[in-house]
């Protein structure tokens, strides 16, 4: 039997930046700091802070989304992320001079 994954979703204010249906494990970051989601956590909602989603999946391996302050709901195996900005990167050295070069 095939192991369960997270669908997440990263939701823009006025689009669907990002959707994964084959997520095995995911990191994100809320005031707290730093936290895991898998499959079979329980079901939560935190206050992201501006920082790094680290997703990894079965298809496309481990990838980075920046994103600004928002929402993380995870309910099942379902993940919902809002935020006002995203942005993708493969690595994190790329993603930081992106950011850097878009926000700063």
């Amino acid at each position: 039997m095939p192991s369960p994954a997270l669908t997440v979703k990263i939701l823009l204010p006025f689009r669907i930046f990002a959707e994964h249906a084959d997520v095995r494990s995911m990191v994100a970051e809320a005031k707290g700091g730093l936290f895991g989601i898998m499959p079979h956590r329980l079901d939560c909602v935190a206050a992201l802070v501006p920082g790094i989603l680290t997703l990894t999946t079965a298809s496309a391996g481990e990838f980075h989304v920046a994103v600004d302050a928002g929402v993380l709901v995870k309910s099942g195996f379902d993940v919902l992320v809002s935020v006002r900005q995203a942005m993708l990167g493969k690595d994190l050295g790329s993603l930081r001079a992106a950011v850097e070069q878009d926000y700063l």
